[in-house]
């Protein structure tokens, strides 16, 4: 279940606003433009906060707040329990898995009613409240008074909450004295000590409770609903230049420190709840202005994480800075402002954003010849294969020093449409001088849907964009490229051969499969479980057991590759593999794209 659309009506400055709502969504604005009051609006509806005076529409009782959310994939079964006893088969099949559920408020106490729109069916709260998403919410005012640790929703125990509960699984086992046992046999066990108490119990409070009413036509019934093992968590940090590791003198809340380390921290927790992802999620985080006091690398690796979280979940982001605007795409930014005190939404066309938020191009000015890329670790890749060739003389110094190399975050980014603009006016006046190239990996989709999608993007620069310096890769990610038993081999001499070999055709022929049924499982679903970078992060045992079956002798295997590999270091791995080794494998096809363009530059 997932929000399609938000309504909101009489809310604080809003008088009346829609937003429609893909995997990500970032409102831009300006401070005070109303961003808080739509997230405050959506964690009201999800009952996340209560409805207060203060949020009262120009402070006017006359009309109370509604806030209507729509949501699309809800399951047949959730419709069932939504309709109750209003439940009909033909109408239930009639959405389609989208239904538009509203929320009004009585006056005086401000209790919340929910409606099941057009037909006005009451939904009891407790039901709806028990299908929807889980929802984890930072706010971007992060101080100790108002969010310790200590406090049940404060904005980082929310999101530790996140990744210790998506890190809990009941196939976990615990060894006492000498016998294995696994966690949900053990609640098993706790849940029937607790059945015989209460039933015990129930049978001494129902002869009592009959000894009052004078009949035994009543009795008393006392169930063990759930059994749950909770523990309680204490996160702090360790400064380890203070001498005395043992001394608590050397720890402290984090949120006695200050914004910037708190959102180093928040970086750390969405990374690891990326590695320890196991399968499809179900929740939605809002984070307000995510780049608070982050170093610009860190802005654009904050949006990097968020997007990929996004692919399995939905991310709501409130945002004025300019790095973070330019890694998203058009459709992804909501923009609003305000006028006589009302917050309105605005036509976001990417002119109109690039100038109200000073987005600014590349430093491409002094190059006529632009390479560009998605990521970082694509650049990093194609320099280095670029000097592997000019150390082997395949293509000379001087001709690489021509090529600029430009990572742009994505063809359908802003950042991308910023640089585009500027070179279709540069090649406006100097007759067509400039030239450049599109090197993009595949995300898992046929290369005819990312030609097709990249086509309409460039639709506004036919002048200066040419089909044929468009290269699509046939891999979905770079990270494809290193699963070679020769590459992983000829770099870490402590793997076995027939091994790392029986594995890698393991992974691409599962990712094969997979990529073939994507459309039945969701696109989401297939990026999250059969993305390249899940060989090289470290995830739990169970992950590669259940979802791409691996054996326990091809878990070791695996594991020993994560143990010594590290993203970061590929430049420094294509400087260790022979020319001759990386033309063996598939790398040769990312080795022949570049020998292509610098064919083509004088």
């Amino acid at each position: 279940m997932k929000i399609k659309e938000v309504e909101i009506k009489k809310f604080r400055s809003i008088e009346e606003l829609s937003i429609n709502a893909g995997n990500l969504v970032s409102l831009v604005g300006k401070n005070n433009y109303g961003k808080t009051a739509i997230f405050d609006a959506i964690q009201v509806f999800f009952q996340k906060k209560k409805l207060l005076d203060k949020d009262i529409h120009m402070f006017s009782i006359k009309e109370l707040p509604e806030i209507s959310i729509t949501f699309e994939n809800v399951s047949d079964i959730d419709i069932q329990l939504l309709l109750g006893r209003s439940y009909d088969l033909e109408y239930a099949k009639s959405l389609n898995g989208v239904i538009k559920i509203n929320l009004s408020f009585t006056e005086g106490q401000f209790k919340a009613k929910y409606f099941l729109e057009p037909k006005n069916i009451q939904i009891p709260t407790r039901t709806l409240l028990e299908l929807l998403p889980d929802i984890k919410y930072v706010s971007s005012i992060r101080n100790p008074e108002d969010n310790t640790f200590s406090k049940k929703n404060s904005n980082l125990r929310e999101l530790m909450d996140l990744l210790i509960r998506n890190n809990d699984t009941t196939d976990e086992t615990i060894t006492i004295q000498g016998k294995e046992l696994k966690i949900k046999d053990i609640k098993t066990e706790l849940k029937k000590s607790e059945d015989s108490k209460v039933s015990t119990l129930s049978k001494e409070l129902s002869t009592k409770f009959q000894n009052l009413v004078g009949h035994q036509a009543l009795s008393i019934e006392i169930k063990v609903e759930n059994t749950e093992i909770i523990h309680s968590h204490e996160t702090k940090i360790k400064d380890h230049d203070i001498l005395n590791l043992n001394s608590d003198n050397n720890s402290f809340d984090i949120q006695t420190s200050g914004t910037g380390m708190q959102s180093l921290l928040i970086i750390a927790i969405l990374e690891a709840y990326i590695e320890h992802n196991t399968g499809d999620q179900d929740f939605i985080l809002i984070i307000e202005e995510p780049e608070v006091y982050l170093h610009p690398s860190l802005q654009r690796k904050i949006v990097n994480i968020l997007k990929e979280i996004s692919t399995s979940n939905q991310i709501f982001i409130s945002t004025h800075s300019p790095i973070v605007v330019s890694q998203l795409k058009p459709k992804e930014l909501v923009c609003i402002k305000k006028e006589k005190g009302i917050t309105k939404k605005i036509v976001s066309d990417p002119v109109s954003i690039i100038n109200e938020l000073g987005i600014k191009p590349d430093d491409i000015f002094q190059h006529s010849k632009i390479l560009f890329v998605e990521g970082p670790d694509d650049k990093k890749l194609i320099s280095s294969l670029i000097n592997k060739l000019v150390t082997t003389q395949e293509i000379s110094a001087e001709k690489a020093d021509i090529l600029k190399i430009v990572d742009i975050g994505g063809i359908d980014t802003l950042s991308f449409y910023t640089n585009a603009r500027i070179l279709d006016a540069m090649n406006h006046a100097h007759l067509t001088h400039y030239n450049f190239w599109i090197m993009v990996d595949s995300d898992g989709n046929s290369k005819e849907e990312v030609r097709t999608q990249i086509d309409k993007n460039l639709q506004e620069f036919s002048k200066i964009y040419k089909e044929e310096n468009l290269f699509i890769l046939e891999e979905y990610a770079i990270e494809s490229y290193f699963i070679d038993e020769n590459i992983l081999c000829e770099l870490f001499d402590t793997l076995d051969i027939e091994k790392t070999k029986e594995l890698c055709n393991k992974y691409h022929t599962i990712y094969q499969d997979a990529k073939i049924n994507r459309l039945q499982s969701g696109k989401g679903s297939f990026q999250n479980k059969y993305k390249p970078k899940n060989f090289f992060l470290n995830k739990e045992n169970i992950f590669y057991e259940k979802t791409w079956g691996l054996s326990i002798e091809e878990i070791k295997t695996i594991q020993e590759v994560q143990r010594q590999w590290k993203t970061s270091n590929i430049d420094h791995y294509i400087e260790l593999l022979p020319l001759n080794v990386l033309e063996s494998t598939r790398l040769n096809e990312i080795i022949s794209h570049i020998k292509t363009i610098f064919d083509k530059i004088d």
